[in-house]
């Protein structure tokens, strides 16, 4: 795997959309205060940690165009969906951390149970 500037917080929250001269485009990134260098599958695991949540497509959408738009020189490992959700439990083991009844961390804390319960799942 190849490092290079990772967010881990690849949600819509910390981006800005826009129209281009080719369509509709992510113009501008907002927050990085969780920015790390490593693998984008760990973006790839934050961006579908919560997949039940998202319209009917998205996740589809999301892996196809992640898939399609890996840099260059970074393979796509078969089990990318799974490197990811692991590298992804760095920061859903944070977000535990924050106080009761905060409805990301109580969400967070339901996805590790259910991981570790059931195990990490392939793609989701």
């Amino acid at each position: 795997m190849h490092a290079r500037e990772v967010r881990d917080i690849a949600a819509a929250l910390g981006s800005e959309v826009g129209r281009t001269d080719s369509g509709w485009g992510v113009t501008a990134v907002l927050d990085w205060e969780f920015s790390y260098s490593g693998c984008p599958y760990g973006d790839a695991g934050n961006m579908t940690r919560f997949g039940d949540d998202y319209p009917d497509g998205f996740l589809a959408g999301f892996r196809a165009a992640f898939a399609e738009h890996l840099p260059a020189e970074l393979e796509l490992d078969e089990n990318w969906a799974y490197l990811g959700h692991v590298l992804d439990m760095f920061a859903l083991s944070e977000l535990v951390a924050r106080p009761e009844s905060h409805l990301i961390a109580d969400k967070a804390a339901a996805r590790i149970r259910d991981w570790v319960a059931h195990g990490v799942p392939c793609s989701r």
